[in-house]
């Protein structure tokens, strides 16, 4: 979206978005040309900036997709953008499809794929059957198969920190306690600080300062390690001090963590933790609440390229 933005001056981009036919229009027809995007998310993309009175409704046959929905179909070697024109008796579906080729093949296996915000996607086992300057006739030869939400995860140690959110990691929010959140303020952490704090990271209650007993609040960091890691939580082990951290969770409603990625890379932001049922109790599950576009989208580079699987967690 932001590439798409950008060829456009501000005014002139702003008049189009107020215009929401144009938008939609000028959209597709720069999404059609954009082969080096899943197909798949480009026909995500559109459908959920532009929801039809069909989002959320389910899929159980062709006859549940209707004239104008955005779709992709599998035609002369790639996935093409395409726009439904009409759904006709005996499984025809007519497809209007931006610049394809002068020939199509005919009558090899191919497929549709549909997408509901909220519900994923679904996918039609077909074959094209006839083709023309910018159309084709699709033909569904099986049972729609459904393509949910599919959330990725993998299987990495790499070390991290957690620690209360709040000044200094000082009284924090217990959980459902009402104005906790508003009244906290988030801890921006230095190397200084880091290295004043080293005997604090063990897990263990941290003295006070020498000379000010009692004038600070006390710092609780404990380490570990992930053990899997997915776009939505990961789960790790605590490398020593897991009593002190399960005390901890029943007083903490928010966490902050410090996660180091590959690349030198460090994921810092807010979350909820839970205990996770194993054999010792030194395994925990951290869900995040505040990751930005940038952070996911490196974090969801380094799960697909460490062998990623379906995500389960527990």
């Amino acid at each position: 979206l932001r590439s798409y933005a950008e060829t456009y001056r501000p005014r002139e981009l702003t008049a189009l978005i107020l215009d929401q036919k144009q938008f939609r229009k000028s959209l597709y027809r720069y999404l059609s040309g954009r082969a080096d995007i899943k197909a798949e998310t480009r026909v995500q993309i559109l459908d959920k900036l532009f929801q039809s009175i069909s989002a959320g409704l389910s899929i159980d046959s062709i006859y549940d997709v209707h004239a104008g929905e955005i779709c992709s179909v599998f035609a002369a070697g790639k996935h093409r953008l395409a726009r439904v024109v009409s759904v006709e008796e005996d499984n025809r579906v007519v497809l209007s499809v931006r610049e394809l080729p002068a020939h199509i093949p005919l009558g090899q296996e191919s497929h549709l794929y549909v997408y509901r915000p909220r519900l994923g996607g679904f996918l039609f086992p077909g074959e094209i059957h006839q083709s023309w300057d910018d159309g084709l006739l699709f033909i569904v030869t099986g049972d729609v198969q459904s393509r949910g939400e599919q959330h990725l995860m993998t299987v990495l140690e790499l070390p991290l920190t957690v620690e209360p959110w709040g000044p200094s990691g000082a009284q924090p929010a217990r959980r459902g306690a009402p104005g906790d959140r508003s009244e906290s303020k988030p801890v921006v952490s230095d190397s200084a600080n880091d290295h004043q704090n080293e005997d604090a990271q063990t897990g263990e209650r941290p003295e006070s300062a020498p000379g000010a007993e009692g004038s600070h609040p006390q710092i609780y960091r404990f380490h570990g390690t992930t053990e899997k890691i997915s776009e939505r939580a990961l789960v790790f082990f605590a490398d020593h001090g897991h009593d002190q951290l399960h005390r901890q969770l029943r007083k903490t409603g928010l966490w902050t963590l410090n996660l180091d990625l590959p690349g030198e890379f460090t994921l810092s932001c807010k979350g909820q933790m839970i205990p996770v049922k194993s054999s010792g109790n030194d395994r925990f599950l951290f869900r995040y609440i505040d990751l930005t576009e940038n952070a996911r989208r490196i974090l969801f580079e380094v799960i697909r390229e460490n062998q990623p699987e379906r995500e389960s967690l527990t």
